[in-house]
């Protein structure tokens, strides 16, 4: 048994090992991304926190000391405070969310490592067990483009720099540096 055998067992036997580590880079790139759209906004969550609560105690105190409460404008007073309020309530609870969500990334982070350090995947060096990677590694020893592992990776690598070059010429493009 050649070493391209050898690995395409290797890989095989792994299987369970590389979906895990599938389902656990999944779920940190689903929080990764809604904490991303959060940070977006966050400035707003904030200055929501801080204002809103300001505003509504502003209201109250005026009602309480700026005028005689009236049928009219007690009605009024009272619904911007409950309005500012629910404002400023949502705000804390969309920050306590992310608060949540960025321990579940921590969390969600920790398993990718532990799935990344699974013994099974022994035969990836730890720089390349990821997903993608194993997948384009496995190919290259399907289809007999690659007989060692190093042959493997060096296609890998080659194709991870064509991949680059030509992304930053798209971008260059797109601003006219004609990079």
């Amino acid at each position: 048994m050649d070493e391209r055998e050898q690995l395409l067992e290797c890989a095989r036997q792994s299987n369970s090992a590389i979906k895990e580590l599938a389902d656990c880079e999944n779920k940190y790139l689903k929080l990764f991304e809604k904490e991303t759209k959060f940070k977006k906004r966050e400035g707003w969550v904030w200055l929501g926190m801080i204002l809103c609560p300001l505003l509504v105690l502003g209201a109250i105190i005026f009602i309480i000391t700026g005028k005689e409460p009236s049928a009219k404008t007690l009605g009024t007073d009272l619904t911007m405070c409950v309005v500012l309020g629910g404002i400023g309530a949502f705000c804390i609870w969309r920050f306590m969310t992310h608060l949540k969500r960025k321990n579940e990334l921590a969390e969600a982070s920790a398993k990718v490592d532990r799935a990344q350090d699974n013994p099974a995947l022994s035969w990836i060096p730890p720089k390349y067990r990821i997903t993608t990677y194993i997948g384009k590694i496995i190919e290259y020893l399907q289809n007999m483009r690659a007989k060692t592992l190093q042959e493997a990776i060096n296609l890998l690598e080659t194709e991870i720099h064509q991949a680059t070059m030509e992304n930053l010429a798209a971008i260059g493009a797109i601003n006219g540096s004609g990079y």
